[in-house]
């Protein structure tokens, strides 16, 4: 497997960055779905599974990070699309607490071990206190994916 670099799994095409207050889980999941239509093969399939693993289990695991992700026979690479939320998203997080920075992660269902890759590389993203502030803080697009360029 080679070495996971993700700035090249985010481009600024697929960066959202929402200020406002009314978002709720259900928008900002539609939207990033919407900014991963020319990565997914079939935009409505993508974005069934993607509600459908959310209604599993939520995918707010703490710290104001979302990790939403499926592995679909119609994704053909994998790819990050990022929403940050500055005024934070109600998402039933594991913690309870509001959802600021989400990594929707897409990809094919057979390569397992790339996924636990690139999970792994955004797990440390999301456990860094003054990288998840930089993140809320990034004023644009193109300051989030410099921020991606050191992972």
């Amino acid at each position: 497997m080679s070495l996971i670099k993700l700035s090249r799994l985010v481009s600024v095409d697929r960066v959202l960055i929402e200020n406002d207050l009314e978002t709720t889980k259900e928008k900002a999941l539609k939207r990033l779905c919407e900014l991963s239509k020319n990565e997914v093969g079939d935009l409505d399939e993508f974005r069934s599974a993607i509600f459908a693993r959310e209604a599993i289990v939520s995918t707010g695991l703490g710290a104001g990070t979302a990790f939403p992700h499926v592995k679909i026979p119609s994704v053909p690479e994998f790819f990050v699309t990022l929403g940050v939320f500055p005024n934070g998203v109600e998402w039933d997080s594991l913690d309870g607490g509001p959802v600021r920075i989400v990594f929707l992660i897409g990809g094919p269902e057979e390569k397992q071990q790339r996924y636990l890759g690139i999970l792994s590389k955004l797990s440390l993203v999301a456990k860094n206190p003054a990288t998840r502030e930089r993140l809320v803080a990034a004023s644009s697009p193109e300051a989030l994916i410099e921020i991606f360029k050191r992972y």
